[in-house]
């Protein structure tokens, strides 16, 4: 007897521990990290509103689990995390310094691409291990498909009534979409798809006319019997083991790695770290461009939307040059591995253009190395260009000073038309703070057909732009965008700028801003990325002003011979007068 009760004894205070332990655990939490950038759901579910996104290596609180989430706590926000994303704030330090081993090892050669294939497709039960949500599609709602699937034993079941929503769980990889494949006489055929992947399995039922009348023509009763016949069976338990796994292309570098390396050997022009700033829809890519062995590549750096997925050091993109320079044939590395060949890349002035196979176009700037930066660049063509235009007819050219900043050269084509003869020009002054630069030239520039007018536009004023936007893309003729004067001030508030409602590009820094009469009124110098047709340019009494601080002032054109000729015939006239600039 007291035995037993020493063991009942025993074994009452292990369960209290366990009990009282769990309870300290689900009250205050223990500290975890993420090991990537993560969402934070609303509810313990993928299935659920986003309402905070958690960058890689901060420290979370995390509570209970329920469903494979831990309710997590972070700067004063609730919500739920996957248990793969978070670890142990102990183990991070343990972790992170065998990376760092690793990297070591592996940096002898950096430029070594490790390739590890995807996952092969596997079997239909081992894929539903490694799935916990069925994503079912059709129009109207089935109720006898859902019914079955919760009865198969996922742990969420979705329903969606329209295709487009289909595309956001295209990334993800604890989920199958279930699709109706229509039907064959009395068979039906129901395909189970893994979106990452793009897997398939096809399973097929039988259900005759027959059967219709027994089921008493019930459509979620006859539904239910058809999935039923499909696959008869439970849904094998949610084993992590089982995820699929996109493939990987690995280098040996990290963006420390890229950045010492860039300070140490220089970087050709396009060389650098791009971000995409392109709207919220998109991933906000990091990516460093980087000869490797020769090659131009792009290098994930951070900012998928499944980072789990990706590494840093990845392979994103594999550059071909053509025949236009800085415009490439891109063997783009798209969200879930899989290559799109039909992607072209395109280099401007602190841009990077990616056109994709269906015309959409991604703005990526360049971020590194970022104005300041002492970074010694190493020659390969033109860095970049902008656009200017004359002054007067012995060489003074206007232009930006962003378009000029820190070259080594310029040289200005397009002089009387002429996109074949380049000629060298010389900083003559620059005004940092309103973004303006005089170059000057040894040419002939002709006469000067309009006047740079002093006063201001008014609100209303119809404008024109002609400039050199996208070269690599859209060629060297000279493009024109037309529009109107927006405001008299410029991006918050500026009283330096305009802003005009005409379309600018990169290339179009520096180009002449007309007004209807053809007089010059403004220099384009910005564009307000998050806004549609939001364009700034320079009032011209800043350029003025400048001209003046010359040691000798130049004396400018004051007959305009574009007054009273249609739009065509005043660019006709003046397009000779507008020029490209190219610096290294």
């Amino acid at each position: 007897m007291i035995n037993k009760f020493q063991k009942d004894a025993k074994y009452f205070i292990v369960v209290l521990f366990m009990l009282f332990t769990i309870s300290i655990y689900a009250q205050t939490g223990v500290t975890m990290t993420v090991k990537y950038e993560v969402a934070m759901f609303e509810k313990s579910t993928a299935i659920s509103k986003e309402i905070l996104r958690i960058e890689k290596g901060k420290s979370v609180k995390a509570f209970e689990k329920t469903n494979g989430y831990y309710r997590v706590e972070y700067n004063g926000i609730t919500g739920y995390i996957d248990e793969i994303w978070l670890q142990n704030s102990t183990t991070t330090q343990t972790t992170s310094s065998n990376t760092n081993v690793n990297k070591s090892v592996y940096s002898q050669n950096k430029d070594e691409i490790q390739y590890t294939p995807a996952s092969p497709k596997p079997s239909f039960e081992d894929m539903l291990k490694g799935v916990r949500t069925a994503v079912y599609f059709s129009t109207p709602k089935i109720n006898g498909y859902i019914s079955y699937l919760k009865e198969m034993g996922f742990e969420t079941v979705v329903n969606l009534e329209k295709a487009e929503d289909v595309l956001n769980y295209r990334l993800k990889k604890d989920i199958v979409l279930v699709l109706p494949n229509g039907v064959d006489g009395d068979n039906y055929e129901i395909v189970f798809n893994y979106p990452s992947l793009n897997y398939e399995w096809h399973l097929s039922s039988r259900f005759t006319s027959n059967d219709y009348s027994k089921y008493r023509y019930d459509f979620d009763d006859i539904t239910y019997e058809i999935f039923r016949r499909a696959y008869p069976y439970k849904k094998p338990a949610y084993d992590r083991r089982y995820e699929l796994h996109f493939a990987k292309r690995k280098t040996g570098w990290n963006k420390n790695l890229i950045i010492n390396d860039f300070k140490e050997n220089g970087l050709k022009p396009v060389e650098g770290i791009y971000e995409n700033s392109s709207g919220m829809n998109q991933a906000k890519y990091n990516v460093a461009v980087k000869y490797m062995n020769g090659t131009l590549r792009l290098i994930y750096l951070s900012g998928a939307n499944n980072p789990t997925d990706w590494d840093e050091g990845e392979v994103k993109a594999t550059l071909t040059p053509t025949a236009t320079p800085n415009f490439y044939k891109a063997n783009w590395i798209m969200g879930n591995k899989t290559e799109n060949n039909d992607c072209y890349i395109s280099f401007e002035q602190g841009v990077m253009n990616v056109i994709s196979s269906d015309k959409t176009k991604d703005l990526y700037v360049k971020m590194y190395p970022a104005v300041g930066d002492n970074i010694a660049s190493t020659p390969n063509g033109a860095s970049g260009s902008g656009t200017g235009f004359a002054i007067t007819s012995n060489g003074l050219i206007a232009t930006n000073y962003h378009v000029v900043e820190d070259a080594k050269t310029i040289n200005v084509r397009g002089i009387n038309g002429n996109f074949s003869q380049t000629y060298s020009a010389q900083v003559m002054l620059t005004d940092k703070n309103n973004d303006l630069a005089i170059l000057k030239i040894t040419a002939n520039l002709g006469t000067i057909p309009y006047v740079i007018k002093s006063e201001i536009a008014s609100v209303g004023t119809e404008i024109f732009v002609l400039g050199y936007p996208l070269r690599a893309t859209m060629g060297d003729e000279v493009k024109l965008t037309n529009g109107i004067v927006s405001s008299r001030t410029g991006f918050q508030g500026d009283v330096t700028s305009y802003q005009i409602s005409v379309p600018i590009q990169p290339g179009n820094s520096g180009g002449p801003l007309f007004n209807g009469k053809g007089d010059i009124v403004g220099i384009i110098n910005a564009k307000h990325t998050q806004a549609e047709n939001a364009s700034y340019a320079i009032k011209t009494s800043y350029l003025l002003n400048l001209l003046n601080l010359l040691d000798t002032p130049p004396t400018l054109q004051k007959i305009s011979t574009l007054a009273g000729k249609s739009l065509s015939q005043q660019t006709e006239s003046v397009k000779k007068f507008v020029y490209i600039i190219e610096v290294n």
